[in-house]
C-alpha cells in the first residue's frame, strides 16, 4: 500500500465523522435480534432512519444515464474508488467478488469513481467487469460526484502530482448501504473481509 494511502487526511476525517455521529445517537448498530447484533463485529453501522438521495444525474459504465437510487431496487452496496488505484479499490473489489461467490442470492455492487476525468465509462466498465460481470461502474461530472460523495459523507480528495494525468486520490473504504427503496440505510466500516460481507450482506437480503 502506497505511504500516500496510508496517511490519507480524508480517510481520517471521514472516520472521525462517521463514529462522531455514532456517538451522537444518529447511527446504531444493529441490535434487532440475536444474529443482527453479530454484525457489529462485522462492521455495519445502520442509520435509524434510512435517508433519500438527491436526484443527481450520473453515467452508468454502458455510457448511459443512472441515478444511483434507482438502479438496483434491491439492497445495494456503493464504494468509491477509482481505476488508476494502486491498492485499496482492487483489493475492495476483490474481497467483494469473494464475498458474493458463495451466495446464491447477492445484492448489487456499485463502484463510483472519483476520477470522472481519468475514468470513462468505456475504461470504467473493464475494470469493473474484470472483477465480476454483475458490477456496475458510475461516473459523472465531477460537481456531480462531489455532491454525491458529499451527501453520503465520503471523502476523497486529488493529491498534488507534477503530471497532469498520473495522480493519485486518496479516499475512503467504507462501503454505502442501499435500501431496496435506493435510500441510505447504513454504512461498512473497513477492513473488510469476505465472511464479515456475507454475514451483512445475508442479514440485509433476509430482511
Amino acid at each position: 500500500m502506497s505511504e500516500v494511502i496510508k496517511t490519507s487526511a480524508p480517510w481520517i476525517l471521514v472516520t472521525v465523522a462517521v463514529f462522531g455521529l455514532v456517538l451522537a445517537g444518529q447511527f446504531h448498530r444493529v441490535s434487532d435480534s440475536a444474529d443482527l447484533a453479530a454484525l457489529q463485529d462485522a462492521g455495519y453501522f445502520k442509520l435509524e432512519t434510512p435517508v433519500a438521495l438527491d436526484d443527481i444525474a450520473l453515467v452508468d459504465h454502458h455510457g448511459k444515464p443512472a441515478r444511483l437510487q434507482s438502479i438496483s431496487g434491491d439492497w445495494t452496496i456503493v464504494f468509491f474508488g477509482f481505476t488508476y488505484c494502486p491498492d485499496v479499490c482492487p483489493t475492495t473489489m476483490s474481497i467483494l467478488n469473494l464475498a458474493l461467490s458463495k451466495m446464491q442470492e447477492v445484492p448489487t455492487v456499485i463502484m463510483v469513481s472519483v476520477d470522472p476525468a481519468r475514468d470513462n465509462p468505456s475504461h470504467l466498465k473493464d475494470y469493473v467487469t474484470g472483477f465480476n460481470p454483475s458490477f456496475i461502474g458510475l461516473t459523472g461530472t465531477g460537481e456531480n460526484i462531489r455532491r454525491l460523495a458529499d451527501q453520503l459523507a465520503i471523502a476523497y480528495a486529488k493529491v498534488p502530482s507534477e503530471s497532469e494525468d498520473q495522480y493519485l486520490i486518496e479516499h475512503s473504504g467504507v462501503l454505502v448501504v442501499l435500501d431496496p427503496s435506493g435510500q441510505h440505510a447504513g454504512y461498512i466500516r473497513p477492513p473488510h473481509h469476505p465472511e464479515k460481507l456475507r454475514r451483512i450482506f445475508s442479514a440485509l437480503l433476509d430482511g
